[in-house]
């Protein structure tokens, strides 16, 4: 039976839209657990540049890089021309990062699917709002081309139109396996963390679990959708860190996404 139709069987039974939108999620995140887990593994040992380039440090040891070790490239790309959505996406995850503590474990890149890169990026302060700074943000990569460069170890679409337009754009297979949705994380935290502003948070979490067409909602709940998807992105990348890779993370600098026996690990080193 194709993926398809397995994912659908599993819809049956479900006793209202909202359960069916979060058990097709997480239908979708089952195969999303092995690419992270293999995203993780590849990634020690090598660095990135600025614009998402990579080298071995073994024999690049000349080379400044960005980060090292458990480490991860990620872009995030919304459909059309417009880069807005996919900025504020980074700038949420950035944020949400800083306050779990996994902050030098990612570095991001925005663009859309159909932007081409300015020739100059303007430095925007930070005491800006989010959503005024992604609207006069700039891609930061052009799509068509770096995907197909193996840059990213990760490719996260803001929703399952930019999903759609990514798929047609001619990349190698090893970068379409990386390609995921952020949206199918929404449910991944189950409750907010204290840091979170209510401006998210006073929404009512069955009418955020079970909203059923993103790009209908108004801005307050987009808003709110896209902070727990990336809260949930996040704690699931975290929590896919192989057990025999935990050894790489700095004991001082502990994730707060980690599960317990994860942090036992990194702790007292078993």
């Amino acid at each position: 039976a194709s993926k398809d139709s397995l994912q659908t069987r599993s819809l049956k039974g479900c006793e209202s839209a909202g359960k069916m939108q979060r058990v097709w999620r997480e239908s979708r995140r089952v195969p999303v657990a092995t690419i992270v887990r293999e995203s993780w593994a590849n990634c020690i040992g090598q660095c990135h540049d600025s614009s998402g380039g990579r080298w071995n440090t073994a024999s690049n040891s000349e080379v400044c890089c960005v980060s090292s070790d458990l480490h991860l490239w990620i872009a995030f790309i919304s459909s059309g021309s417009s880069v807005a959505q996919a900025t504020l996406a980074k700038i949420m995850f950035e944020k949400i990062c800083l306050e779990l503590q996994s902050y030098n474990m990612f570095s991001c890149a925005a663009s859309s699917v159909r932007s081409l890169p300015r020739a100059k990026q303007f430095n925007l302060p930070f005491s800006l709002p989010d959503d005024l700074q992604a609207a006069m943000a700039g891609p930061e990569f052009d799509a068509s081309k770096d995907l197909t460069g193996n840059k990213f170890d990760l490719v996260v679409c803001t929703d399952e139109d930019a999903r759609r337009e990514v798929d047609k754009l001619d990349y190698p297979q090893s970068t379409a396996s990386k390609v995921l949705n952020m949206l199918d994380f929404l449910d991944v935290c189950k409750s907010w963390p204290e840091f979170v502003e209510p401006q998210y948070t006073d929404i009512c979490q069955d009418s955020l679990m079970g909203s059923m067409d993103f790009a209908t909602c108004n801005d307050k709940m987009k808003g709110a959708i896209m902070m727990r998807a990336v809260l949930g992105l996040e704690q699931f990348l975290v929590q896919h860190i192989p057990k025999n890779r935990l050894g790489e993370i700095n004991p001082s600098l502990v994730p707060h996404s980690l599960t317990p026996q994860m942090r036992r690990v990194v702790e007292n080193g078993h």
